[in-house]
């Protein structure tokens, strides 16, 4: 990675930062996925946990349970990743709801595509999460760099890696073409031997 593409990740981190928590992830989905008339109800139909619960839990007087994490996640699965990492895989079909920042975004994660290695990445958002709060970019900045420098090169290593088992697991053209030849040249000099007879052999 580049300073450019650095830089460029950085920004797109800490715009992503509009929904740092679970529990404001969690009601993101919720607000984004019902009818606000409705919502209690909603939420009660689809999960079996009473609405006065989804109430208090909105309304921050008890923290949202494993239950509602799971019924949310298995109403709206698509925002699943999202919602427990707080990073979104497009390509995978994890997203975020449409009012909220998707990161790694196309385009800013180029870079780190064909090899992306989550654990750090929610290591880099959790440092840029905490830099943000806390205003203190300078303290986490060379750390923030090192991880992205890790993910990269990771990426690259996995990526060749990859590469190197789809040949093992499966023999490239050259290799084909070179068992042809020889099989080929067997049966060349099988041919050539029958062909000029035992007493010339």
């Amino acid at each position: 990675m580049d300073a450019k593409e650095i830089n460029d990740l950085l920004a797109s981190l800490r715009s992503s930062l509009g929904t740092p928590s679970l529990v404001d992830r969690l009601k993101a989905v919720i607000d984004w996925e019902t009818n606000e008339s409705r919502r209690w109800k909603e939420l009660e139909a689809c999960s079996g946990i009473a609405a006065n619960s989804w109430q208090q839990m909105w309304r921050g007087r008890q923290r949202p349970t494993a239950e509602m994490i799971e019924a949310v996640a298995q109403e709206w699965p698509a925002y699943a990743f999202w919602l427990v990492t707080g990073l979104t895989d497009t390509a995978a079909g994890h997203t975020a709801p449409q009012n909220q920042s998707l990161w790694p975004s196309p385009g800013v994660s180029d870079g780190l595509e064909g090899g992306i290695t989550w654990k750090p990445l929610i290591e880099l958002r959790r440092l840029v999460a905490h830099a943000d709060e806390a205003d203190d970019w300078g303290s986490v900045e060379p750390q923030i760099i090192d991880l992205l420098t890790t993910i990269s090169q990771r990426s690259l290593v996995e990526r060749v890696l990859r590469r190197v088992l789809a040949e093992e697991a499966s023999p490239p053209a050259a290799k084909r073409a070179a068992k042809a030849s020889q099989s080929a040249k067997a049966k060349e000099s099988t041919t050539t031997r029958k062909q000029r007879g035992p007493e010339e052999s």
